[in-house]
């Protein structure tokens, strides 16, 4: 594998990786699944199990200087905050009478294992916004969980009450935003390892299965809070409360660098994207457009910056609070 360094998405990743080997198919389906892993920016982690991120506390400003007078000497402040890196997995395990009873065994063998992945691949993408560090200081630290207070200046609350509500997320990804971390190296990013057959069984009986292992050694760190706008409190039902234009203007405006809307993503369920897709018709609506993706696929855009479901973004949500 090629040396590391800087900015990549997961397709930079997989093209690093030796293309003998089985992690570039992994690769596809965790990447293909979900919106979010293909979008998002991964840097290498500068700890061995953890990275350190950097923030400015506070600045100089800088005066106004005036001949043969003294400048105040001025000090940057910076606050650090240490991440995890998770290590998440999965095994698969299939009973060696169906790979027999298969017309080509390694084939079935191979749609089972792409179906494990597929449902890895979700859980690892609902994990960036609904991890929780509670069980465990290894676990990573969700959007969810640092977010989810009105007082707070990039949450935006749209007026839902109950436990029926869902968010949209606006992030913008890079190194001075919102970025995933692979450990140093890029060594046992992602892993997926087949430990053949195996004897299964407890006490009172046993069977042999082909095992199959996968793990990701991953984190997730926010440079920039400003680069994660939450709106909450979006009723997924009825017709007050539920998405208005206005908050994710306003979200858009309050992002660190709203020109910059390159790597810029906002992230709804399939809800909000209902809610959306009615503002669409009208013709009027000059927020929204529609652009062609992969294959010709249309893909919703509001004021240039994609619009991608994200299937794990829960619908009961209970409201956000100050």
């Amino acid at each position: 594998m090629s040396t590391l360094t800087g900015e990549y998405t997961l397709v930079d990743l997989k093209a690093m990786h030796d293309p003998k080997g089985n992690v570039a198919k992994v690769v596809d389906v965790l990447s293909e699944v979900n919106d979010v892993m293909a979008d998002a920016v991964w840097m290498e982690a500068n700890d061995l199990t953890s990275h350190v991120v950097t923030r400015a506390f506070s600045e100089g400003a800088g005066e106004a200087g005036i001949v043969n007078q003294e400048v105040a000497y001025e000090t940057d402040v910076v606050t650090q905050i240490r991440e995890p890196l998770e290590i998440f997995e999965s095994y698969s395990r299939i009973d060696e009478r169906l790979i027999k009873r298969a017309t080509d065994a390694e084939m079935f063998r191979a749609q089972q294992n792409a179906m494990r992945l597929r449902g890895m691949a979700k859980s690892w993408a609902g994990r960036v916004f609904y991890g929780n560090e509670t069980p465990s200081a290894e676990n990573v630290r969700g959007l969810m969980v640092r977010y989810n207070d009105l007082d707070l200046a990039n949450v935006h609350g749209a007026g839902g009450s109950g436990s029926d509500l869902a968010s949209i997320w606006v992030i913008q990804w890079g190194g001075d935003g919102a970025y995933l971390v692979y450990p140093r190296g890029g060594k046992g990013f992602i892993d997926e390892e087949d430990l053949g057959q195996q004897l299964i069984g407890s006490s009172t009986g046993a069977y042999t299965a082909l095992v199959s292992h996968y793990m990701i050694n991953w984190g997730l760190a926010v440079a920039d809070d400003r680069a994660v706008q939450r709106i909450c409190n979006i009723e997924t039902s009825g017709s007050s409360n539920i998405f208005d234009e206005d908050d994710l203007i306003t979200a858009l405006n309050l992002l660190p660098d709203p020109g910059n809307i390159g790597r810029t993503r906002i992230y709804v369920n399939r809800t909000i994207k209902t809610q959306m897709d009615i503002a669409l018709k009208d013709k009027s609506n000059v927020n929204f457009s529609v652009s062609e993706g992969l294959g010709g696929a249309p893909v919703l855009n509001f004021r240039g910056v994609p619009v991608k479901i994200v299937d794990q973004l829960a619908t009961d949500e209970v409201a956000v609070t100050s």
